[in-house]
């Protein structure tokens, strides 16, 4: 049998194969791109990229991806050159202590050649393997000083590091352990070479330990911030990107990066959000939402683990996909932490079981009790550090990843989700008895805002919130295995008999578990029926105020809060339930245990087996009740997937082409047959495909239309009311079924709008551009920003174009009584403005814009006459309608007629 000297060195020959194979993988794998220095000229450089919108083919093929170059990067390096003129004079000092600790270990082995009688082949085998070690030390570090590259050189850190702590360890345990156990040469000579190269271990592990990853990083704040913050915030530190992205060993570890933040917390009365660092961009919702855009629409599962749309586990499958590295490293860690947790224990047992024997008289090795006090603080000091980097992945990492990712999804399939609030026919007495699989289907609609609002945050919150209560998965049962295995050692077969007291709660775990299913579904209905209703009276709050309703919908509020807080009751005692199972199954398995041993076996419970069952058991309590709080996280997190499936699947509006190709459109029906978008009929995911659908008898058509707009002229559309002039205008911008027939409109890329933001001057022969449309609905739509904010959207202020536009939609003289004239705050939902204001504001946005046409619903309603006969003259028959196609929908018939080239 090999000694225990023999099993340093395998330990050491594992680590460096080990080693190599990593890094021969990662030397394959493709580098990062070298990252620019941070000067003026290296900045300027990529901002002007990303306003001149030359961002290169392969960022630009989604329309709804808007990463550019420059948010995939962690930021700008600050005075990189003199970082690494640094790291080449630390890394060239790390590689002459690893060549001083070769020439230690050549020494060693010359002196027990010379002395060869006296050692076994076993001491000069094992000498030879560590001087193996410390040579490939050696080659890693010579390799790493003319490295000039962070990923590389983080990469070779890392090595260094888990090297030195590898020969530290033993090292260790050599000059700790007993001569008599470890087999190693009482000589003198070799003793104090020993402790010279475990120094030396140390120092190069605290050098590789405070090894830097980076320089410190600057990102581009416009980037991340808005012009008004920026604006009212004082300007951040130029280093303004988290410490993590170039932190040391130690600085993960022990969190040290977020000292600047909590410091400036301490010390500042009050913070900015500019005082906050930049995320890096693995963290940014631009990345984030580019990456699982693209893992949504191609990543799904095949063959028979293909899922019907709104199961939950196609989403499931995605998430887990685009998370994967995160979800395994989580994995690990837990899977370590839950054998570390009972490393204390152990070293508990043998260090009591050596005071027992030392108190009956025995004269045990002194060197096995520093051993095991040596033991005991290292081993909980390990288990804290790995669980804090644990509850780090699990919290900062995967929770604001999951969030961000569904958040991201959710608000990008809102924009093409088609619009199926009040579309529905109303429902008849055969509506009434319908079935109960058409009641969930109606459930599965999100027609209204406060499902939608319901979805982006309780229902994200739970399934992102799960991210740390997932590792428990896998860390409770591997510390319920090892703990049994421990226990059995400690009290032999007593231990299974409290064991088997937690085999009587499991028929109550499956019980409640099905309850808490139906009891989850039931809430989350019963929150969106309140949180529509609330929405509906804070929409109506004045009218409501006005006409004394407060009595009446006081009632109606209250009655779906009781509906609530009963649902909400239910949970909690369901997990209650939960709760005091599992808390009381420790509890007992300890009584249980105990009696059996002592008094059942007349056994002797020593202090060596009852302190440390203690604390096993105590253990075992934190992973028995881990168990039903995440069982009844993860059935609510599934329940919520289901309802974001089933959003996500909803169908969409067709996919538009790009500007160039609608240049040239005409707008154009051919016996088109038009509804309004029906609910409950789920699409695949693909925009581009078709979003036809089944349409009921019921519901309201436009039946064979043919029509034929003229370019660059105006077009009126009249009818009375509830003829679908609206629907009209909405199947034009694909926001309706065309059940049959041929529609063919120009329609603005998603993108295009992002594009004009970038572009920081334009000609006004070329202000207009073919292929793209404007909209003015019946009720405005506004920002909360300023009312030039509002007209100019981001495009950039042509003076003479902006007081043409607020000269033709009469908004001069409301400007002059305003205070702050245009740059008067509109609030939220336009709450400062009339309804003419709102209105004429909406279309002066329409009209400044770049579209070259307009579909204009029924603008002239809310003016008076005067001003209706202003806007008619000096807008829609203006110079600045001039060339464009102009839609209207409007009953001042007789006021428009005149200028209309098609009605």
């Amino acid at each position: 049998m090999l000694p225990l000297s023999s099993w340093f060195a395998v330990i050491q020959a594992i680590a460096v194969l080990f080693s190599a194979v990593l890094l021969y993988a990662s030397t394959r794998a493709e580098h990062a791109i070298k990252l620019p220095v941070a000067n003026d000229e290296a900045l300027d450089g990529i901002v002007e990229r990303v306003r001149d919108g030359n961002l290169g083919g392969e960022y630009k093929k989604d329309p709804f991806d808007v990463a550019t170059p420059l948010d995939l990067i962690d930021g700008i390096p600050i005075d990189e050159g003199n970082f690494w003129v640094k790291m080449y004079a630390y890394k060239a000092a790390q590689a002459v202590v690893v060549a001083t600790i070769v020439a230690l270990g050549t020494v060693t082995l010359g002196w027990l050649i010379t002395a060869s009688d006296t050692y076994t082949v076993y001491d000069f085998t094992s000498s030879s393997i560590h001087i193996f070690f410390a040579l490939y030390l050696l080659v890693v570090s010579a390799w790493s000083i003319s490295m000039d590259d962070i990923n590389p050189h983080w990469i070779t850190v890392i090595h260094i590091w888990s090297l030195s702590t590898v020969a530290v360890f033993v090292y260790s345990i050599r000059l700790l352990l007993p001569k008599d156990v470890t087999a190693i040469p009482e000589d003198p000579v070799l003793v104090g070479l020993d402790y010279a190269t475990f120094g030396l271990y140390v120092v190069l592990f605290c050098m590789a330990f405070f090894t830097p990853r980076g320089p410190a990083v600057h990102f581009p704040p416009e980037r991340i911030y808005s012009a008004k913050t920026l604006a009212s915030s004082a300007p951040s530190i130029y280093h303004n990107v988290t410490g993590y992205v170039g932190a040391s060993i130690y600085s993960i570890l022990l969190f040290s990066y977020v000292t600047r933040v909590v410091m400036l917390g301490y010390t500042s009365e009050s913070l900015e959000i500019r005082d906050l660092p930049i995320v890096p961009s693995n963290m940014r919702a631009t990345a984030i939402f580019s990456q699982m855009r693209q893992a949504y629409r191609t990543v799904s599962l095949k063959g028979r683990w293909k899922t019907r749309p709104g199961s939950g586990w196609g989403l499931l499958y995605k998430l887990f996909k685009v998370n994967w590295s995160d979800f395994a490293l989580q994995m690990t860690l837990a899977s370590v932490t839950a054998v570390f947790y009972y490393l204390p224990a152990y070293f508990l047992q043998s260090l009591v079981r050596f005071l027992e024997i030392q108190d009956a008289g025995g004269h045990p090795e002194a060197s096995w009790g520093w051993v095991y006090c040596v033991g005991l603080f290292l081993s909980n000091a390990i288990n804290y550090l790995i669980t804090g980097q644990l509850w780090s992945i699990s919290t900062s990492n995967l929770q604001v990843r999951l969030r961000v990712q569904l958040n991201t999804l959710l608000f990008s399939k809102t924009l093409v989700r088609k619009d199926i609030a009040g579309a529905g026919a109303a429902p008849t007495a055969k509506d009434s008895d319908s079935t109960k699989e058409e009641k969930e289907d109606e459930e599965k609609d999100f027609s209204s805002k406060a499902q939608i609002m319901t979805l982006m945050t309780t229902d994200v919150d739970r399934v992102s919130e799960f991210s740390w209560h997932m590792f428990s998965l896998v860390d409770a049962p591997i510390e319920i295995i090892i703990g049994s295995i421990f226990l059995y050692r400690l009290l032999g077969v007593s231990c299974f008999f409290g064991l088997g007291v937690t085999c009587l709660f499991l028929p109550i775990n499956h019980f409640a578990s099905k309850i808490v299913i139906k009891a989850q579904d039931n809430l989350m209905k019963s929150r969106d029926e309140r949180v529509s209703l609330m929405n509906e009276v804070l929409g109506g709050i004045r009218m409501l105020k006005f006409m004394a309703w407060e009595r009446s919908f006081e009632k109606r509020v209250m009655a779906v809060r009781e509906k609530e807080l009963f649902y909400q009751k239910r949970n909690y005692y369901i997990e209650v339930l939960f709760n005091l199972v599992w808390e009381a199954s420790p509890v007992l398995v300890t009584l249980v245990s105990f009696f059996h041993f002592a008094v059942i076996r007349k056994q002797v419970l020593t202090p060596s087996i009852a302190f440390t069952s203690l604390s096993v058991f105590n253990e075992l309590k934190f992973a028995l009740n881990a168990l039903p709080e995440t069982f009844i996280n993860m059935l609510q997190s599934l329940v919520s997937l289901r309802r974001i499936e089933n959003y996500l699947s909803l169908q969409e509006v067709s996919s538009v082409p790009s500007v160039q190709e609608q240049a040239d459109m005409q707008i154009v029906l051919r016996n088109a047959t038009i509804s309004w978008p029906q609910s409950g009929k789920r699409m695949r995911t693909d925009s581009a495909t078709s979003t036809a659908a089944a349409t009921p008898m019921l519901a309201f058509q436009l039946i064979d239309l043919t029509l034929e707009f003229p370019k660059g002229e105006m077009s009126l559309i009249c009818g009375k009311l509830g003829s679908g002039k609206t629907l009209l205008l909405l199947a034009l911008l694909g926001e309706a079924d065309v059940l049959s027939g041929q529609l063919i409109c120009p329609r603005t890329p998603p993108d295009v709008l992002a594009h004009f933001a970038t572009i920081s001057e334009i000609d006004p022969e070329d202000w207009i551009v073919q292929g793209t449309c404007a909209y003015v609905p019946q009720s405005a739509w506004l920002q909360n920003a300023s009312i030039k904010d509002n007209i100019l959207f981001s495009l950039p202020c042509d003076e003479a174009r902006y007081q043409a536009t607020l000269e033709a939609c009469a908004l001069t003289a409301d400007l002059k009584i305003l205070e702050d004239g245009d740059e008067a705050e509109i609030g939220e939902r336009g709450v400062n403005l009339s309804g003419g204001q709102k209105a004429r504001v909406s279309l002066a946005r329409a009209i400044y814009s770049r579209a070259a046409v307009l579909f204009l619903d029924d603008v002239l309603s809310a003016v008076d006459a005067e001003t209706a006969q202003h806007i008619y003259e000096h807008a829609l028959q203006g110079p600045l309608l001039e060339g464009r196609t102009v839609i209207l929908v409007s009953h001042h018939v007789q006021l428009c007629v005149p200028g209309a080239s098609y009605i």
